[in-house]
């Protein structure tokens, strides 16, 4: 009895160390290479709804970074944190939801959309400079991660149309302001995305350390 108490108490405990399948969670953020769209740096977002601002934002092709939790389409969704895990994290591209990017099979309610709103570092440096935009500065403000997006012709510079949400809350407000336009919005990450004594986004983002405090840093040697 003593030893089958034993091997239960051991077994449980296995479970429950850090890596175990009982410790596993999906990744926060996964790696995907190839087209996408860009709203980081746009500021000038329709609001069309009280839930929604369509956003032109731009269409570049390189590394990209998708938060899980927001995807739309649900069935990329349920995949990409069912296969890339804390314990088993993706590589970069292996994650569903890339696939489902770079095929064009976004897919949200009955329509599938060519292209989705990801982040990634383009432009970084010229247009980011955060501020905080809380209290009476707070919201509203356009949340574009994952956002399906259709192609608008009419504008070359800036040529997908993203779908995204408004929230009304504090912010960071991007290019050094936390104004917008009446009847605009701007593209960017809730106040408690981004820690303003470190430098760098509150959730873990591939890259940003080599950006942010490499890339955008003045050329001088350091003493």
């Amino acid at each position: 009895m003593k030893s089958r108490t034993f091997a239960l108490m051991l077994i449980t405990a296995l479970l429950w160390l850090p890596g175990s399948i009982a410790w596993s969670r999906p990744q926060a953020v996964v790696e995907c290479l190839g087209e996408h769209a860009l709203c980081n740096a746009t500021t000038d977002c329709k609001i069309v709804s009280g839930t929604q601002a369509d956003c032109a934002c731009f269409k570049v092709d390189e590394i990209h970074l998708v938060e899980t939790a927001k995807i739309f389409d649900k069935k990329a969704r349920l995949l990409t944190q069912k296969r890339c895990t804390t314990a088993h994290p993706c590589k970069v591209d292996r994650a569903p939801i890339c696939r489902v990017i770079r095929k064009g099979q976004y897919q949200v309610g009955t329509t599938t959309y060519p292209s989705v709103s990801t982040y990634s570092y383009r432009g970084w440096c010229e247009t980011f400079n955060p501020v905080k935009c809380e209290g009476p500065k707070a919201g509203p403000w356009a949340d574009c991660m994952a956002a399906p997006c259709t192609v608008d012709p009419s504008n070359p510079e800036r040529p997908l149309n993203c779908q995204c949400l408004i929230n009304n809350s504090a912010f960071v407000g991007i290019a050094g302001s936390c104004e917008s336009q009446p009847g605009e919005v701007m593209s960017t990450i809730p106040r408690v995305g981004w820690n303003f004594e470190e430098g760098a986004f509150s959730v873990p983002m591939p890259g940003n350390d080599y950006v942010n405090k490499g890339a955008c840093k003045p050329l001088r040697s350091d003493y």
